[in-house]
């Protein structure tokens, strides 16, 4: 692509490697790309309407696109700056914060505002934006008309070469006649030519630029199904007019025009953006035509829900027209994978047996072998012919790789257990930062297929050496640098923020209660409880050498049994907690007295009120229950647990001061109000879970009612709950497990996913009764009800599983 000034020049070598030259004609990109370098300018434009009122920088200052400068002033007679330009990027995809946020490690040295330090790194790490050279960004340079509008014929997917630029602008009514091409474009001047090509549709797609971008104006306002087409027997192709959400095979039926039991079952879904492929196992008849339907399917935003559609098709085989391979570089141990379309285009490919209608010739069959499977890392020159025709694809060099795993974002970050995600530390304690990398499917990243490192900026609060271990310098946060290398010039960085904390330490004691009252010889202890906290709130647990007790004094005698008058006693703390038990003075010449308790720890103290008081009147009993919500979770260890699974229920005399003056411990029964299955069942003066719900007990002292006490049941057992179907076939052959294909080894299921009722993933094991699976087959000789594989056919399983019904197809092959 020859341009005609040094100036123009100098601007395309700046430019994404999307648009570099070396190109007679710019070319047919990703839409995806040029839409985002589009979005640079679309954010100035108005919808027509609103420029017909006001002009569109106005209406973008009055709903907040554009802010100006301090005074209001649209500055609508400045030239656009390279340097704004990965600013504007960042705020169109949705990553400001993250970009301006993001490490300085761009490397040029021409930057001089640090405010686009952040900016530039993020947009050179992307590949949106590039340097003029290793160390110069081209800060400060400006765009001219012509390049301008070459970017928005490329976001309107119009070919032309740069040349034809200025000529198809004022074509399209981009911009007016007149307009001088050479000149630096200004941002004034720029926003109409926007309004024009927001409105315009975008070559291929049936949408607007507009809608495309997503803008005000242009929403999407329900989810809505505008074709579908069948390539090949095998492939049907929906086309939406927004961008669909995840989809599953049950989202989707296609069976015969007419006939809507003679089904062609799906075996996989694929969705990219607004279109949807459907791989069916059933192959279409020429010539035939079709329905698919469509039925609870959500947009990728999530807001529209497309409730059940249906469209029509017809599928009519097509002649070959051409062959290639559908990627050079692939992973060891898959297939290398060729493409046949059709003169349209078209991918038909599943219309042929791979490899049987091939003729394969392959340098090295140690690399890849005749049948093109990739069994070796390295390279081999591959031809291959389509049988019948004289259709091939040319020596081709095929890269075999261990993985094609991507290094392409940072998943979770944390010192020590990585799933906590935890970035704070003590001073004086040292961890391990670690991290994953996701590939471009947001799968984890084996650590062998890259190298990190590690980088502090402020090595005063924290040093990160290169094995991630943590050494805490200071009190404050710091930020660190990670990166992730994976070679082949795909390195990423994030930064993240740790804190160092100053190294815990007791700062106070918390007590349960201000005061304790004690009853004369009724022999009912009073228990305190402490707790040590620090200076972040949260429990402080000593250790040795730190003091690990508790000391008290009482300051009267005869107030308890067990401690004496300004004897120091002591007790134990066990995980920075401790009971005081006080047991109330029994002796004759007891008599009412008031006093204090002083706890201390290390240079704190508490003070509790004590009292010992002498028995009243019989005035009753109570009934007391240590907990009334109880929890079939027999796990103590389990955090969601919502109580224990039984409890005591202990009845005491009472005065008429309402004191307790004696345990009781005959004559005392329980009855549960519903003895043959209700919540909870009885055993002397213990209750214990029995099944969800809710029951009374009444408590009976020689037969008297004198309390009946209401208990709450729960079960917070983690349990599968839920069950997601991926797919509605599989196929399978002899000697496979039909119950790994649907089940998986793990908890991540296979076509088949149980969930608990927290969200949590749940294995499902057939035979186990927790998860246990109902299997009815339509043909026993096919599958049998165990799922064992018998001979080649189709069967339809019903399975029942966590009380609901799945319908799959699997079909036996050679």
């Amino acid at each position: 692509m020859r341009e005609t000034s040094n100036s123009l020049s100098n601007q395309n070598s700046q430019q994404p490697k999307q648009f570099r030259g070396g190109e007679k004609k710019v070319m047919k990109k990703s839409l995806s790309l040029l839409v985002a370098i589009a979005m640079v300018f679309s954010m100035f434009a108005a919808v027509a309407s609103a420029a017909e009122k006001q002009s569109a920088g106005e209406y973008l200052q009055e709903i907040g696109v554009i802010k100006g400068n301090l005074e209001g002033n649209l500055n609508e007679d400045k030239e656009w700056k390279r340097e704004d330009l990965t600013v504007l990027l960042s705020r169109l995809l949705g990553v400001e914060k993250a970009a301006s946020e993001h490490a300085n490690t761009h490397g040029f040295t021409d930057v001089t505002n640090s405010f686009y330090d952040g900016f530039i790194s993020w947009a050179k790490e992307e590949g949106l934006m590039i340097g003029k050279s290793e160390t110069t960004f081209g800060y400060n340079a400006p765009l001219t008309n012509q390049h301008f509008a070459a970017v928005v014929l490329r976001a309107l997917k119009i070919e032309a070469e740069y040349d034809d630029v200025p000529k198809l602008a004022v074509e399209k009514k981009l911009v007016a006649e007149g307009t001088d091409f050479a000149a630096n474009a200004l941002r004034g001047a720029t926003y109409e030519v926007i309004v024009t090509a927001l409105n315009t549709e975008v070559t291929g797609t049936g949408k607007k630029l507009g809608t495309i971008l997503g803008l005000k104006g242009f929403e999407v306002k329900e989810l809505v199904l505008d074709s579908a087409i069948a390539p090949s027997r095998a492939t049907v192709v929906l086309d939406f007019n927004t961008e669909v959400g995840a989809a599953k095979a049950t989202n989707f039926t296609v069976h015969e025009k007419g006939n809507q039991y003679a089904i062609k079952v799906i075996d996989k879904v694929a969705v990219e953006g607004d279109k949807v492929t459907l791989t069916l196992i059933d192959t279409l008849a020429n010539d035939k035509e079709y329905v698919v339907e469509v039925n609870s399917l959500k947009t990728k935003s999530g807001d529209y829900t497309l409730d059940l559609t249906s469209k029509e098709f017809k599928y009519v085989a097509q002649a070959a027209a051409s062959i290639g391979f559908a990627r050079t570089t692939v992973a060891k141990g898959s297939d290398v994978p060729v493409v046949i379309k059709d003169a349209n285009g078209n991918d038909i490919t599943a219309n042929y047996s791979i490899p049987g209608d091939l003729t394969i010739e392959t340098s090295d069959t140690n690399k890849v072998a005749s049948d093109l499977e990739a069994v070796e890392v390295g390279y081999a020159v591959v031809n291959v012919k389509l049988n019948n025709t004289d259709f091939e694809t040319g020596n081709t060099i095929i890269n075999v790789k261990e993985t094609l795993s991507q290094v392409t974002s940072f998943g979770k970050v944390g010192i020590g257990n990585i799933d906590d995600q935890k970035l704070d530390i003590f001073a004086g304690d040292t961890g391990v930062l670690s991290f994953q990398v996701l590939d471009q499917s947001n799968n984890v990243v084996d650590a062998g297929q890259y190298t990190a490192s590690f980088r502090s900026l402020n090595p005063t609060v924290v040093v990160v050496d290169q094995a991630g271990l943590v050494t805490p310098v200071s009190a404050g946060t710091a930020t660190v640098v990670l990166t992730a290398d994976g070679g082949d010039d795909k390195k990423i960085s994030k930064s993240v923020t740790i804190t160092v904390k100053a190294a815990a330490k007791a700062t106070s004691i918390k007590v349960d209660a201000a005061n304790s009252k004690l009853v004369i010889k009724s022999g009912i202890a009073q228990t305190i409880k402490f707790e040590v906290l620090d200076q972040y709130g949260n429990t402080f647990k000593p250790t040795a050498p730190e003091v690990t007790e508790i000391t008290y004094t009482i300051n009267r005698d005869k107030l308890a049994d067990n401690v004496a008058k300004d004897i120091v006693q002591t007790v134990g703390i066990v995980d920075g907690k401790a009971d005081i038990v006080l047991n109330p003075y029994s002796a004759d010449d007891a008599e009412a007295l008031s006093g204090s308790l002083k706890v201390k720890y290390g240079s704190m103290e508490r003070t509790i009120s004590v009292s010992l008081v002498k028995a009243g009147n019989f005035a009753g009993y109570a009934a007391v229950a240590g907990d009334t919500a109880l929890d079939l979770n027999i796990d103590t260890a389990d955090k969601k647990r919502k109580g224990p699974t039984n409890t005591t229920i202990t009845v005491y005399e009472k005065d008429v001061n309402g004191n307790y003056i004696s345990v009781v411990n005959t004559g005392v029964a329980l009855e549960d109000a519903d003895a043959t299955g209700g919540a909870v069942t009885v055993a002397g003066q213990t209750v214990t879970s029995a099944k969800v719900g809710s029951e009374n007990v009444v408590v009976k002292v020689n037969s008297a009612r004198v309390a009946t006490i209401g208990f709450t049941v729960v079960n917070t057992t983690p349990a599968l709950s839920t069950v997601a179907q991926n797919n509605n076939a599989v196929t399978v052959k002899a000697g496979d497990s039909l119950t790994t294909k649907l089940f998986g080894t793990d908890a991540d299921g296979g076509v088949f996913v149980g969930y608990n009722q927290y969200g949590d993933k749940v294995q499902i094991i057939p035979t186990l009764d927790a998860t246990k699976v109902q299997v009815i087959s339509s043909d026993l000789t096919v599958v049998d009800n165990d799922l064992s594989i018998g001979v080649k056919g189709e069967a339809t399983l019903t399975l029942k599983i966590a009380d609901k019904h799945y319908i799959i197809v699997v079909k036996v092959v050679d």
